[in-house]
């Protein structure tokens, strides 16, 4: 699995449990490093989701996503890294930096708006395909909105939350 280490990522001790798995092999890619093949290319969360996608985009990242989605390769996003995942992340009031609307990488059919009220809570919920419980704390920021929401991965505390395709 790699994660590239986006300039302004959040939470990236979120990836502590999987690097010290000893059947996971993670790696942190950095600006200007190649981008090797993996399985999963993880994209983390931020805390300006428009910069960092833009920043993603320069480092070529847009390109080395569907080359590995063509391969068979699986992508996952966390927080901001899912948002980046759908067609539009938009911060019309600049609530992350600047104000700007920056097309994602349209993975996914959903639009994320970010919202003033960053929510910070411990959670629990459960995976919807095996039912396996799941806790731990939710960072949020921003609406998002689409297709892709309507099969969730997750329900935490009664509510469908991420997005599949």
């Amino acid at each position: 699995m790699i994660v590239p280490a986006l300039p302004r990522i959040s939470n990236h001790t979120d990836f502590d449990p999987l690097r010290l798995h000893p059947q996971v092999a993670m790696t942190f890619i950095r600006a200007d490093q190649p981008i090797p093949a993996a399985d999963v290319i993880m994209l983390p969360g931020s805390k300006s989701t428009a910069s960092d996608l833009e920043w993603l985009k320069r480092q070529g990242w847009d390109k080395a996503i569907q080359r590995h989605l063509r391969y068979g390769g699986k992508v996952l996003g966390i927080c901001g890294g899912f948002q980046m995942l759908g067609e539009w992340v938009d911060d019309p009031d600049g609530l992350e930096g600047k104000h700007e609307k920056v097309a994602g990488l349209g993975l996914l059919p959903l639009t994320t708006r970010m919202v003033a009220g960053k929510q910070l809570r411990n959670v629990i919920g459960s995976t919807v395909a095996e039912g396996a419980t799941v806790t731990g704390y939710e960072i949020h920021n921003g609406v998002s909105e689409g297709a892709a929401l309507s099969s969730p991965l997750f329900n935490i505390e009664g509510r469908p939350e991420g997005g599949d395709q």
